[in-house]
């Protein structure tokens, strides 16, 4: 299905992973999207959900302001 590919042995559908979408049936792997770019959710369908990782970015910098906060 679109936005699957089987897992490891073959025998199952798993959603694709995060920077990875899949657009076709039948087709086995997930493509994974251009480098400096991901999706925001597994079982990405559509590689214009691709998008820069400037939310990572963001996460970063709160986890670093946290972290240098003192008490």
């Amino acid at each position: 299905m679109k936005g699957e590919e089987t897992n490891e042995k073959g025998d199952a559908c798993v959603p694709c992973k995060l920077g990875f979408y899949k657009t076709q049936d039948g087709a086995t792997k997930c493509t994974q999207c251009k480098p400096g770019f991901t999706t925001a959710k597994n079982g990405t369908i559509d590689p214009a959900k691709c998008d820069v990782r400037k939310y990572l970015l963001v996460l970063k910098l709160a986890v670093s302001l946290f972290l240098n906060f003192c008490f």
